[in-house]
């Protein structure tokens, strides 16, 4: 991620060659605060989060996709006006992303829980293609207010998911 120079509160996504890193480019376009950036398991994709106005910013950040031959480009994203998201985690067939994501008010969020999103079309970069599934660890704790789970990651083979939580 990229600080913007002119807006301490903007970041792009970049992507670099690791053989050449001083062709290092920028993926999204400039005036956004995109972060967590997370590649595809086909190496194609890059999911990540972005307060872009092109979507409902009233919660915060929403999942995003650009493609790794974009160059300074507007990504696709999926708006949800219901949550903040952040953390993006692929599995491994490309077919889910786990985020966190936040309920309640902003300032005095209830609680942060594992959200899916699913796909049948593996590695998409078309925001449409991804269903909003269910928040996978709401079940596992109490309603108490400021529940956060903080990450997210999957087994090589997708048939486990650990994650960290303070509950």
């Amino acid at each position: 991620v990229q600080p913007d120079p002119k807006d301490a509160s903007s970041a792009q996504i970049w992507l670099m060659d690791l053989a050449d890193p001083r062709n290092a480019r920028p993926l999204t376009n400039s005036g956004f605060d995109d972060r967590r950036p997370a590649i595809s398991p086909d190496g194609t994709l890059v999911a990540f989060v972005s307060n872009r106005e092109e979507v409902n910013t009233e919660r915060g950040y929403n999942l995003c996709f650009a493609t790794v031959d974009a160059n300074n480009a507007a990504p696709a994203c999926v708006s949800d006006p219901d949550v903040a998201v952040s953390r993006p985690t692929w599995s491994p067939d490309g077919r889910s992303i786990v985020v966190t994501a936040t309920q309640g008010p902003i300032d005095k969020p209830d609680q942060t829980e594992l959200l899916e999103y699913t796909s049948s079309v593996p590695n998409s970069a078309t925001a449409s293609d991804w269903v909003k599934r269910s928040f996978l660890t709401d079940r596992f704790h109490g309603n108490d207010k400021g529940d956060t789970v903080f990450s997210a990651a999957y087994s090589p083979d997708g048939s486990r998911l650990a994650f960290t939580a303070d509950w």
